[in-house]
């Protein structure tokens, strides 16, 4: 008894910490709103809410806040095409210009074009650039448009040789589910993820009516003054690779499925994603590498899941610890990227904390 009690005891006093960290990273990189949302053992959930949904209004951030969750999108149009694979629909190595004949007039300087495989760009070792449009990140754009510029999807190395981020390759993704499935990228996964999982505020680019009472509003830091972004924006033709918005509490439903679930995708399916392929980074705190659409991390021997996201005035995280059946997701409403300060940093900065924390069972055990 004395043992549990003890256990409680320190498990509280690192939450507290963990939470003051959280609103001090938020007034240090002068962060509007911010959230957070941890799964332990799925049987509790902790929360952290910090500052506005929206200045203006005083509306505080709480448990309803929808956020924008960027590149944490991929991980869903990943999960889409291997339901689609495990259907027996699609093999991973088939050409992706089998999907998009448009890309066949490109030029693959390591080799022919039909080289590169939809597997190529689940993993970011396709060889295009990272960007989807040069020099605008954020623009939305439609399927024409994109294809207009297709004389400028150079290859920039052998596909498979190495990692390379790539939006501009997981675009070329929403079309195999499409084909493949006869709806619409958004509809797929309305109807094969979010229904099944329960995520009834999830949605992509516009926010419905009865939902913008939750949605935060997002703020850029340009030399020291707020820039207010807006409530809602499009991501057009790179939705399948950043248009996602929920709130924390449906994040929390879709790492309960990561971690223990197996209603949309076979729990091998799951692991042979989270199978390290390339390397990303490594530093002395972590080792960072790509697998299908999931990003692995080793700290302190601990393995964790998930993906990072950044666009608009939004930064945030998802990451699990499936052995320990925990998870955190954490969103930014706020960006100061050229400027000071520079958001990314304390992003970073709650990472290495929140990863600890959920790991913290394996270290009591």
């Amino acid at each position: 008894m004395k043992q549990t009690q003890k256990k409680r005891r320190v498990s509280n006093d690192t939450w507290g910490a963990l939470t003051e960290l959280h609103s001090t990273i938020t007034q240090k990189y002068k962060v509007v709103g911010s959230s957070m949302a941890i799964m332990k053992d799925v049987k509790l959930t902790l929360e952290h809410h910090t500052g506005y949904a929206d200045k203006a209004t005083k509306r505080k951030t709480d448990s309803n806040t929808i956020y924008h969750w960027a590149s944490v999108t991929k991980t869903f149009t990943g999960i889409a095409i291997m339901q689609l694979r495990d259907q027996k629909k699609l093999k991973l190595s088939d050409p992706i210009v089998n999907y998009v004949p448009e890309l066949k007039k490109m030029n693959n300087p390591y080799g022919k074009i039909e080289d590169i495989t939809i597997w190529h760009l689940l993993t970011h070792s396709a060889g295009f650039r990272d960007n989807t449009w040069p020099h605008q990140e954020y623009k939305a754009g439609d399927w024409q448009e994109l294809m207009s510029r297709r004389k400028g999807f150079r290859i920039l190395f052998k596909p498979g040789s190495k990692h390379s981020y790539s939006n501009l390759g997981i675009n070329f993704l929403a079309p195999v589910i499409e084909q493949l499935s006869g709806l619409r990228y958004e509809k797929y996964i309305q109807k094969n993820i979010f229904d099944p999982l329960g995520m009834t505020h999830s949605y992509f680019n516009i926010t419905p009516k009865n939902l913008l009472k939750y949605r935060s509003n997002n703020y850029s830091i340009d030399d020291g003054k707020l820039i207010t972004n807006g409530l809602d924006f499009t991501t057009g033709v790179t939705t399948a690779n950043g248009g996602l918005n929920a709130p924390c509490t449906d994040m929390v439903k879709y790492m309960d499925f990561l971690c223990n679930g197996h209603t949309i995708l076979k729990r091998s399916s799951l692991e042979e994603m989270w199978q390290p392929l390339f390397l990303v980074e490594k530093t002395a705190d972590l080792t960072e590498k790509i697998g299908i659409a999931f990003f692995v991390i080793n700290r302190k021997k601990h393995i964790f899941i998930g993906h990072e996201g950044s666009q608009y005035g939004f930064r945030c995280f998802m990451y699990i610890d499936p052995k320990n059946k925990s998870g955190v997701v954490v969103n930014l409403n706020t960006a100061g990227e050229h400027g000071r300060p520079y958001t990314r940093k304390g992003l970073h900065e709650a990472r290495k904390a929140v990863l600890d924390f959920i790991a913290l069972k394996h270290e009591k055990s």
